[in-house]
């Protein structure tokens, strides 16, 4: 039977992904443009190739001192639209390959293709000190094609310090909301429901 997904989730990422099987796949179109709300971690301090904790380090600072009250001004003021190069670890397709292809060969396409990111909702829940380094939690309200690794390196730059996402959740796709969704596991190369 086919199956197919609306949506592709980042490697270290977790939460709802809406999945078509049988005649089902044919309406997976309809989804895609849907807006999505996410919970990012932040690690402060580092940036990546990939904009994520999963890329090469390209540099490296020692974070002294945040605000929170700073940071969540900061925050809020993601809302609204911006235009920015899309990442190199992203499925965007340049000469009919994904982005990630050239990046995964060491190479990029002449020229890189940019987005509009719009976000509706930015705030941030959580900013704590652990270990020597700064994270944070912000939940995000954005439409479809932003990406959510471009804004953490966007409020890395806000804040005048490296940024890259540590952790990703996907909460909601419009009206479906990861608390209804069932629950899978991978067991021998299988998937399983485990709750319905």
């Amino acid at each position: 039977r086919k199956i197919g997904h609306a949506g592709t989730l980042d490697p270290l990422a977790s939460g709802l992904l809406i999945i078509g099987i049988g005649p089902g796949t044919k309406k997976l179109e309809h989804f895609l443009k849907l807006p999505k709300t996410y919970e990012a971690t932040i690690l402060f301090g580092t940036s990546t190739t990939s904009g994520d904790i999963e890329g090469e380090v390209l540099k490296e600072e020692k974070v002294e001192a945040l605000e929170e009250a700073h940071v969540r001004q900061t925050v809020a003021s993601l809302v609204g639209e911006h235009t920015t190069i899309a990442p190199i670890y992203s499925a965007i397709k340049v000469g009919g390959k994904p982005l990630y292809w050239y990046a995964r060969r060491g190479c990029c396409p002449i020229e890189m293709p940019c987005r509009i990111s719009s976000v509706q909702e930015a705030e941030l829940r959580e900013l704590w000190h652990e270990g020597g380094t700064w994270k944070a939690k912000v939940f995000f309200d954005v439409e479809s094609g932003t990406y959510i690794r471009t804004l953490v390196e966007l409020l890395g730059e806000k804040l005048g310090v490296p940024a890259c996402m540590c952790g990703l959740r996907r909460l909601s796709i419009d009206s479906y909301n990861v608390s209804d969704a069932l629950q899978l596991e991978s067991k021998d190369g299988i998937l399983q429901i485990l709750t319905a």
